[in-house]
């Protein structure tokens, strides 16, 4: 039973005029009036959807005013509602439409049989007629055994045909323990109500009795079923509603693989650096004195390089290179023409000596050239140019070089070591296994101060990490927050054009937390279409980046991870934050 007290309802005029009724069970009540003299109102009222109003609404004894949001929401778990529109879900089959609302097979074909349309379940509403859509939307608001049934104009959409079909099959709703109350302004339902109640401008201006009975339908609802919706239907409904934007799905892949390409650039930035130092120079060779030698030969694995030459009578040596690998010359940009040794015979020379004792035009003309230097003749193999930027590392990165003025040639070190003699000036050089690649080691030199060559270069390095890194960072940061503002206002707008779907879907007992679900879940497969365009642009970025500057642009697994869960977890509170903010309004203002 419903009792309505003193009820009244203002905006800027009088819509509802200290109405005082009391709608009994298992009754039907038809609201008559012309459009604007309160119908809608009184039922969107009575159906707890407005709360905007003055005077009671009693429920059972219970006042729907001063009932909490909780409550409410029971309470309009009870209520049945039908529209002039049918509001089905143009995108799932009818049986999907009404398993959508109650996971309760039985149930539905029990219904769908009392209303005649047990054939159509398969089809989608478009393929069917209005009249058997508002069937469908009749049964959509009997399966969870309503105690309260509102129908809006039921027949407004239909043809004078349909109208009195639909008219006659709410009969059918009424139970000995509902209340059926109908708004329209035709007289299709005058045979159908126990009573007709008059609006007008707001008032109740008359009441009128019909004796009849009701065929009455007593079918209740099946108490040991599973009502639960499936993860199945929940998809379908995503599905049916998901309309994804490629060209936008794809620009926000794009964004989140220059996200991922900028963290892995940021963190192989480093070690890229030292491999491509590791790979052009020989880091792990080193030049120190006596005294750093002997604080930590027992502290560390090393190999020592000492350094032969060869002494003819004018004052001039015969210098020696280094193996290939512990040598300057593993950078091919240090030679001018040639390269380095590939046989014992054959010597480099620096430019310097060949401008001096060549007249030549270009240096390419001295390869194979032999040379003679006191009683052995060699083969020119290649020359270098000490003077480049490379170059300038030959006569730096060690003593031996350095204290080697006189010396334009230079042969291998296996020739040099048979016919030249060891030097001894204080200087010795040492190759440091795994100098750079164990912290350890770099540790127990620095502890020491001994002055690493390669340090310098690295500092730099470390320099330049951090002027990009700071770059990539900014960049990150704003085109993140560009698409993050971009991102959230595209959801709160597609938010904003669908909330009478959530309004509706609230009236046909779709719970808040389930749509908050089927929100997320849409926009989590619009998000898997990025992550997906993601991949193909971070593989694409990486082809591009490692061609041209030989850098790795993909990082951890672990990064990978953590980037893609944080922007997952962002564009689950995306969704959240407008859906939360709709789901907090009163229906009424979402279905208007």
């Amino acid at each position: 039973m419903i009792k309505i007290n003193n009820l009244t309802k203002e905006i800027e005029y009088t819509i509802l005029n200290n109405l005082s009724f009391t709608f009994d069970k298992g009754e039907i009540y038809l609201l008559k009036g012309i459009s604007g003299s309160g119908k809608t109102t009184l039922l969107n009222i009575l159906a707890g959807v407005d709360n905007n109003y003055t005077g009671e609404v009693l429920t059972d004894g219970n006042d729907l005013k001063e009932m909490d949001d909780e409550t409410r929401e029971l309470y309009r778990s009870k209520v049945g509602y039908v529209y002039q529109d049918s509001l089905l879900f143009s995108g799932l089959s009818i049986i999907d439409n009404l398993l959508f609302i109650r996971n309760d097979l039985e149930l539905i074909t029990k219904y769908t049989q009392i209303f005649g349309v047990e054939e159509l379940l398969n089809r989608y509403p478009s393929e069917i007629s209005g009249g058997q859509r508002q069937r469908v939307s009749l049964i959509r608001s009997l399966l969870y055994n309503p105690k309260y049934i509102f129908a809006d104009e039921p027949t407004a959409s239909l043809d004078p045909n349909n109208s009195r079909n639909v008219a006659s099959e709410f009969k059918k709703l009424s139970t000995s323990d509902n209340v059926i109350i109908i708004a329209t302004h035709g007289d299709y339902f005058d045979d159908v109500a126990t009573s007709i109640i008059h609006l007008e401008y707001g008032d109740i201006v008359e009441v009128a009795k019909n004796d009849h009975s009701l065929d009455r339908n007593e079918i209740s609802n099946s108490e040991d079923v599973d009502s639960t919706i499936s993860l199945k239907l929940n998809l379908k409904y995503v599905k049916s509603k998901f309309k994804g934007n490629l060209f936008l799905n794809v620009v926000i892949g794009f964004v989140i693989a220059l996200i991922i390409s900028g963290a892995g650039f940021l963190s192989n930035f480093y070690s890229d650096s030292l491999n491509k130092i590791t790979y052009d120079f020989p880091v792990e060779v080193i030049s120190i004195n006596e005294d750093d030698f002997q604080s930590i030969k027992n502290e560390v694995d090393y190999e020592i390089l000492n350094y032969y030459r060869l002494e003819n009578s004018n004052g001039s040596y015969l210098g020696m290179l280094f193996n290939e690998e512990d040598s300057i010359l593993r950078n091919r940009k240090i030679f001018e023409a040639g390269g380095y040794p590939s046989s014992k015979n054959e010597v480099v020379i620096t430019k310097e000596y060949a401008m001096g004792n060549y007249d030549i035009d270009d240096s390419i003309d001295l390869i194979g050239e032999t040379i003679n230097f006191e009683n052995y003749t060699f083969t020119i193999a290649g020359v270098i140019d000490t003077s480049s930027e490379v170059g300038n590392y030959f006569t730096v990165e060690n003593c031996h070089y350095s204290n080697s003025d006189n010396s334009g040639i230079y042969a291998t070190r296996e020739v040099i070591m048979e016919i030249g003699e060891q030097v001894n000036n204080g200087c010795i050089t040492l190759k440091v296994n795994n100098l750079y690649s164990d912290s350890n080691i770099l540790k127990i030199l620095r502890s020491k101060n001994i002055s690493l060559f390669w340090d310098g270069y690295l500092n730099n390095t470390r320099s330049s990490l951090e002027m990009i890194s700071l770059l990539v960072v900014i960049i990150i940061c704003f085109v993140m927050l560009i698409s993050f503002i971009f991102i959230g206002n595209q959801i709160s707008i597609k938010m904003f054009y669908r909330r009478k779907e959530v309004g509706y879907m609230q009236l046909f007992n779709v719970s808040k937390n389930r749509i908050r679900v089927l929100f997320v879940i849409e926009n989590v497969m619009n998000f898997a279409i990025s992550v997906i365009a993601s991949f193909i642009f971070v593989v694409l970025i990486y082809t591009f980046v490692n061609h041209y500057v030989s850098h790795n642009t993909i990082p951890s697994i672990f990064v990978i991870t953590s980037i893609y869960l944080f922007l997952f977890s962002y564009v689950v509170l995306l969704v959240l934050r407008p859906i939360n903010k709709t789901l907090r309004k009163e229906v009424i203002e979402l279905i208007r």
